[in-house]
């Protein structure tokens, strides 16, 4: 009996110390109330500013990731022992596997191309891919967008070019390219062909359509004497390009039992430095960005040391009546909890509605300045200036700012911004916990 009711004198302490906290945040105190609004505002600036930004970096980073995957690198990359082939039964169980959406043969050439309008030769990555790759890959045209002519390579010496590589070389669809590659086998030699353009594609990834070109088996014959000494690699799509380890062990399982060496790498290995840059981007922007709940948080834990020194004589009062020290803490821990609650939660909603419609946000931003701008010449007597664009797809390589968000990035940054301010209430609880009775009764 008595360990209930102590167990119940407990928890009414602790609802007594939240419910004071709380009407202090939403009361007036002797400090100013701007104080906390603008603590609160800043919590909430913190967390747009970093869902807008992250958001914008994983569009324009996963969007590069996806196209490389898509077109380049794969999932998987099967290579088999001594530059032989697939047998045919096993590329069968293969594409069999419900894990596996896709096995297309390539083979890789690195080529110069140039034209009469170029001044330069180009150095190309040109891929010898089979016949009819829009059935065999149904995802490589969704991310290969034809902006010109078609992608049938099935007729001989057929070229499918990027689209500023066309613009560099200055050629078009059905006019003609010249492409230097390597003999393969034997004493090096250098074989030139002349190609003509069937379409023109573009990614919104300018190292694909800068550098890559695509044709058919067909135009081997043309680049190399000996086209069968070429090394030929399987690319492997997978339903779930995360699920790569398990389709990883499952390939070599039947490649085992269909006793061909061969040697498998996934898309982490291959692109291992690259995706491993656009990390350290993404993570040092996010701490950049982050400096603000920091700065926040130092205002936060000043506002409230001064609101302990203002109640000094209220939480000797409670200590004298036998309030403890932790109630007396968790009244501050909750009073600054509640600024980051506030601020998390308005400032997430406005973040995501931002970061859903950024090229909106934009315009709208384009518009003032240049609003602003026009009523500043307006004022000193000089002609309307031309619109300024924020955002020009002559200086950047994009049709639009790509956006997304993640439900874990969210989670976290909404979390992060309810921690800082808790933290700073702990910090000053600290020194409200060690007011004595005696000394405030004495000040009073």
């Amino acid at each position: 009996m008595i360990e209930r009711t102590g167990t119940h004198a407990v928890a009414g302490e602790a609802r007594l110390a939240i419910v004071s906290a709380l009407r202090r945040v939403v009361g007036r105190t002797r400090s100013h109330p701007a104080t906390t609004f603008l603590a609160t505002a800043g919590i909430a600036s913190g967390v747009t500013a970093l869902l807008v930004v992250l958001a914008v970096m994983n569009g324009l980073q996963l969007g590069s990731i996806e196209d490389i995957l898509a077109v380049s690198s794969y999932h998987l990359r099967l290579s088999v022992a001594s530059g032989g082939r697939l047998p045919a039964a096993v590329a069968r169980s293969i594409l069999a596997s419900p894990t596996v959406s896709a096995l297309v043969p390539f083979t890789d050439i690195q080529a110069l191309a140039g034209s009469q309008r170029a001044s330069a030769p180009l150095p190309v990555q040109l891929r010898i891919l089979p016949a009819g790759i829009d059935r065999l890959d149904q995802d490589f045209l969704r991310h290969v967008e034809i902006v010109a002519g078609s992608a049938d390579l099935a007729v001989p010496g057929t070229l499918l070019i990027g689209a500023e590589l066309a613009r560099q070389l200055g050629v078009g669809v059905a006019e003609e390219v010249e492409l230097t590659t390597l003999a393969s086998g034997g004493p090096l030699e250098a074989r030139d062909a002349v190609m003509r353009v069937v379409g023109v594609f573009r990614t919104g990834y300018f190292p694909l359509d800068v550098g890559w070109a695509f044709s058919g088996p067909t135009t081997m014959a043309l680049l190399d004497g000996a086209p069968a000494q070429r090394a030929l690699t399987y690319g492997v799509k997978l339903v779930n390009r995360f699920a790569d380890q398990a389709a990883h062990t499952e390939l070599e399982g039947m490649l085992r039992s269909g006793g061909v060496g061969f040697e498998i790498e996934s898309w982490r290995s291959y692109n291992s430095a690259f995706f491993g840059a656009l990390r350290v981007e993404k993570l040092l922007l996010a701490l950049l960005v982050s400096l603000i709940f920091v700065v926040v948080s130092f205002s936060i834990l000043q506002a409230l040391r001064r609101r302990v020194v203002e109640r000094t004589e209220e939480i000797g009062l409670l200590r004298a009546f036998g309030a403890r020290r932790w109630s007396v803490q968790l009244a501050f821990v909750v009073e600054g909890a509640s600024m980051g609650v506030v601020g998390s939660v308005a400032g997430t909603l406005v973040g995501l509605l931002l970061a859903g419609d950024v090229a909106a946000v934009l315009a709208t931003v384009e518009v003032v300045v240049n609003a602003i701008i026009g009523v500043a010449q307006w004022l000193r007597g000089v002609p309307a200036p031309t619109q300024r664009l924020i955002f020009s797809p002559a200086a950047f390589y994009l049709a639009e700012v790509p956006s997304r968000s993640l439900i874990a990035e969210v989670a976290l940054v909404a979390a992060l911004a309810v921690a800082v301010p808790s933290l700073a209430g702990a910090l000053a609880a600290r020194r409200a916990a060690g007011v004595e009775p005696a000394e405030a009764l004495r000040a009073e």
